[in-house]
């Protein structure tokens, strides 16, 4: 997984002058404060929520901070080492760890949460370790033998399902398997997967080539290729993007409703403006295809998004399940949440390419 864009795909698109002087042009303090903040909420209400004594990966908020939050600054804040710490103490207690959710929330619901907490563990764990020099944890190890222990004979998981758009609601499954084939290859050098899993976890995913897959999935197919060179072919790539780019609005950001026809549950009208999550994830997967013919589009989304933050730091998500301006922050902000994290690794993967393009630009002078 690349968190970082080259320098080539910004710089063909903007002059260095006018690069450098963009920099910066957001508010990493503020924005690390509101994902510590919430990602600190999230725990203390998961936990008695759920009955548990961890907090889970939720794919609103745990998840996006964990993967998110180190692009901010070298050293990670305590929220984020609590949080960590929740994750390899349900990795090392699996066998016996309560389920996130049990059976009286639904026949199907402890399997749906051993299927998602399996991937997300290994996603989280995964990418972290690839971070850090060294050797991949003992932790994330197990976790990713966890998550292929619960893969399903037709090459998915069994996915949480709440009707609530886009990570809980029909098709997310699809949305888990791509996570699945992105923990998989960070770490592959030192945890090969099982041929058959991987085997019938491509078979799987390519079946979203098709139309009938919305393209927040899709969007999430191009991420999991950009892993894995052997999912789709070049082709299959560039018509995916395209899709994709079909898409980017006039002011450069995205819209959740066009992502896919999510039926509000409360008949409220989707929200028509550009909005913090479509833009960051749509800008974050062009960013790992790492093609200098997306960097127009890339350009423009970052912009979008430096132009969009939020006073508090984060950028403004809806709900495209419901009308919740009139709910209490914790559960208002939830959408908010993944959009901030995904615009961080954006705005801090753009940041490190004008730090190389610049130092590049420097050394290359006749002194």
């Amino acid at each position: 997984m690349r968190l970082s864009l080259s320098a080539v795909l910004l710089l063909s698109t903007v002059s260095l002058s006018s690069a450098v002087a963009a920099e910066e042009n957001w508010d990493r303090v503020a924005a690390a404060r509101y994902l510590d903040e919430r990602a600190s909420l999230w725990m203390e209400r998961s936990r008695p929520r759920q009955k548990l004594e961890h907090a889970c990966v939720s794919c609103h908020t745990g998840m996006p901070y964990l993967i998110s939050r180190a692009s901010i600054d070298d050293s990670l804040p305590d929220p984020a080492l609590e949080f960590f710490a929740d994750v390899e103490a349900r990795v090392t207690g699996w066998k016996d760890a309560r389920v996130w959710y049990e059976a009286s929330r639904g026949a199907e619901k402890p399997d749906q949460s051993r299927g998602t907490e399996s991937v997300l563990n290994a996603l989280v764990l995964s990418l972290r370790d690839q971070r850090a020099p060294g050797a991949l944890s003992g932790e994330a190890k197990l976790a990713l033998a966890h998550m292929w222990a619960e893969q399903k004979d037709d090459g998915k998981w069994s996915w949480l399902h709440f009707g609530l758009a886009p990570w809980e609601s029909d098709g997310s499954e699809f949305w888990g398997a791509s996570l699945a084939i992105v923990a998989a290859m960070a770490q592959r050098e030192e945890v090969t997967p099982p041929a058959d899993g991987l085997a019938r976890l491509r078979r799987y995913l390519r079946g979203g080539l098709s139309g009938e897959t919305n393209l927040h999935n899709r969007l999430s197919l191009l991420w999991a290729a950009s892993a894995w060179d052997g999912l789709l072919s070049e082709s299959e790539v560039s018509r995916l993007a395209g899709e994709v780019l079909e898409q980017q609005r006039a002011d450069g950001g995205f819209r959740l409703v066009d992502l896919a026809p999510w039926p509000s549950k409360d008949g409220s009208a989707p929200h028509q403006e550009s909005d913090g999550y479509a833009t960051a994830f749509s800008t974050f997967v062009l960013q790992q295809l790492d093609e200098a013919r997306y960097a127009t589009a890339i350009a423009r989304g970052v912009s979008w998004l430096q132009q969009n933050q939020e006073a508090d730091g984060r950028w403004e998500t809806l709900s495209p399940n419901k009308d919740r301006s009139k709910e209490e922050a914790f559960t208002r902000l939830l959408a908010s949440d993944a959009a901030t994290a995904f615009a961080v690794l954006v705005l801090s993967a753009a940041d490190a390419a004008l730090d190389r393009a610049t130092d590049s630009s420097a050394g290359g002078r006749v002194q």
